[in-house]
């Protein structure tokens, strides 16, 4: 740019007769004219001796053992490329960087392009120091041995530790490879695979974008998207998920860190998809966070909070929860997960110290915990609950047809479980409830349900039996009370059903029964009542009049 400027200077003053410009000669401009020109034909030579020198099968065998330094495992490019301007840059076109042979036999990084910025300073020494790295399409398979190490821990720097007095310094030299100059890793398009062992699981992250940053010796900053994938299960609406915190080097095992996770725009199927394989029936919206923090000073602030604990929370949210084949409605429920607590990754146990269950109108409180060293077992115990029947109602409604707009419930549980094992088994329990009162169209006044009580007893569940009031249906009621007025019935004649209701279920033999007794004067209002709560019993018959029943409904591995 400069001797294209001094050229149309020449030419002017030339033109113009004027011999001077900004008081400097003429012959001075055409000297430094000469001179940039000559300054860009060598940078036009270093730059073209650089691109051919780096196709030489010495220059890519020097490159690739100076990768392979940087990885610490083996390493094999298709094809390099460089430049030296504006900065130095490296260029490794189709790379694959082997596993360490503690975790397996495939590949650990492989990548459609690798982009290495060099540091002047390095290179003016004589040493081959990255930068910055940049990877197109990489695809990462990250390894968890049964020691519960990560294939990771051996590439990224250690967090720089204090020496203890007394104990010999460590030689600078073999310290200082050029993976510990390592600033900055750009990811495009990524993606990572786990295993366990030799198992490579089924979950992958797809669509990586994002960068990790050394902000200090030893300390990472993270800020990733990526979607989540399962092997064999479509998925429309996965959502993304997004990672940011800072971590310490791997391996000293990422303490002290702190992560923070958000996972948004999910359908709630595709999460079922995504966590059981399998697509349950049920639609919905999904939306997480979670915090995770290792080596921190809040940890000294937990109570039992033990080495190597991370604690964590999770906050998890689904709305517009409905089955998949009815439409959405506006009382769809919704509900929320809290969880608080502390993980030990070495010792494999979970302990949430706080667990919370919300709905609009209810909640369940308690704790839980998790071990999955020798023989896994699960426990979850629930302190205190409390239960609206209306949430029940809008439950039932967004997971069965044709049930009665004009329903309403009027009735409070409370409560408290435990569950063990996996798949959940009830362990202990014992709920009440006062009574409530059920609009049910149809009828003249609510249904009435008395005191309820229940819970386990010597290895079985048991609900108590509790009575169940139902009124004449409101023709029979208006009827019978225009007769009323007249003298010819009394108020007490207007009477509909009484039912008792009671439940076992015995957990040795997997066998229980529910019991139904009462009797009514209009078996027609029973019928009323089921057809209500989408439960059609009446197909091609009908039935009227008084009627008597002591039902058994059992059920069993036999039966």
């Amino acid at each position: 740019m400069l001797s294209i400027c001094c050229g149309l200077c020449e030419n002017f003053a030339a033109t113009s007769g004027v011999r001077r410009f900004g008081q400097i000669p003429v012959h001075r401009l055409r000297k430094w004219w000469k001179l940039g020109l000559a300054l860009l034909l060598a940078l036009v030579a270093m730059q073209t001796s650089v691109s051919l020198l780096v196709r030489t099968a010495r220059a890519r065998s020097f490159l690739t053992r100076q990768l392979e330094s940087s990885f610490g495992r083996a390493v094999d490019v298709r094809q390099f490329s460089a430049s030296l301007f504006p900065t130095p840059q490296l260029d490794a076109y189709g790379i694959s960087v082997g596993e360490d042979p503690g975790f397996g036999h495939e590949y650990f990084l492989r990548a459609d392009r690798l982009s290495a910025g060099l540091r002047w300073s390095g290179l003016l020494r004589g040493r081959f120091e990255l930068g910055t790295l940049q990877l197109e399409r990489p695809s990462l398979i990250l390894v968890r041995n049964q020691e519960g190490r990560w294939n990771l821990e051996r590439w990224l720097p250690a967090a720089v530790t204090p020496a203890q007095p007394g104990t010999a310094a460590i030689n600078a030299s073999a310290r200082a490879t050029p993976a510990y100059h390592l600033q900055k890793i750009e990811i495009s398009d990524g993606r990572a695979n786990f295993k366990l062992g030799d198992d490579k699981t089924s979950f992958a992250f797809i669509q990586i974008d994002g960068g990790v940053e050394q902000t200090a010796p030893g300390r990472w900053q993270l800020d990733l998207t990526a979607a989540p994938w399962r092997s064999g299960v479509p998925l429309q609406l996965a959502g993304t998920v997004r990672v940011r915190g800072d971590v310490a080097g791997t391996s000293v095992r990422l303490q002290p860190a702190h992560f923070q996770v958000s996972w948004e725009k999910s359908s709630l199927a595709d999460v079922f998809r995504l966590v059981g394989g399998s697509d349950f029936g049920v639609r919905g919206i999904f939306a997480a966070e979670a915090s995770a923090e290792s080596g921190g000073a809040s940890a000294s602030l937990v109570k039992n909070a033990g080495a190597g604990d991370w604690l964590f929370s999770v906050q998890a949210r689904a709305s517009q929860i409905h089955r998949w084949d009815l439409t959405e409605r506006a009382d769809n429920p919704r509900a929320g997960v809290y969880v608080k607590g502390r993980w030990n990754p070495g010792a494999g146990t979970v302990m949430a110290d706080e667990l919370v269950l919300d709905s609009p109108r209810s909640n369940l409180r308690g704790t839980a915990s998790l071990k999955s060293v020798a023989e896994s077992s699960w426990e979850v115990h629930m302190d205190s609950a409390g239960v609206q029947a209306a949430d029940l109602l809008d439950w039932y409604r967004a997971f069965r047809p044709d049930v009665a707009e004009e329903i309403r419930a009027e009735q409070y549980f409370t409560g408290a479980a435990s569950f063990r094992g996996w798949p959940f088994a009830l362990h202990e329990a014992a709920f009440s409830s006062p009574g409530g009162r059920w609009t049910v169209p149809g009828f003249a006044a609510p249904v009435e349900v008395r005191a309820v009580r229940g819970g386990t007893q010597k290895l079985k569940f048991v609900v108590e039996p509790f009575v169940v009031s139902i009124p004449a249906g409101r023709a029979v009621a208006s009827s019978e009370k225009n007769l009323s007025a007249f003298g010819t019935v009394t108020g007490s004649n207007i009477a509909g059903a009484s039912v008792n209701l009671s439940l076992v279920h015995d957990f040795a033999v997997r066998a229980g029964e529910i019991r139904i007794e009462g009797q009514t004067l209009r078996v027609q209002d029973i019928f009323g009542i089921a057809a209500a709560f989408g439960r059609r019993l009446q197909n091609g018959w009908e039935l009227s009049g008084r009627a008597a029943a002591d039902l058994h409904w059992g059920w069993g591995e036999n039966t």
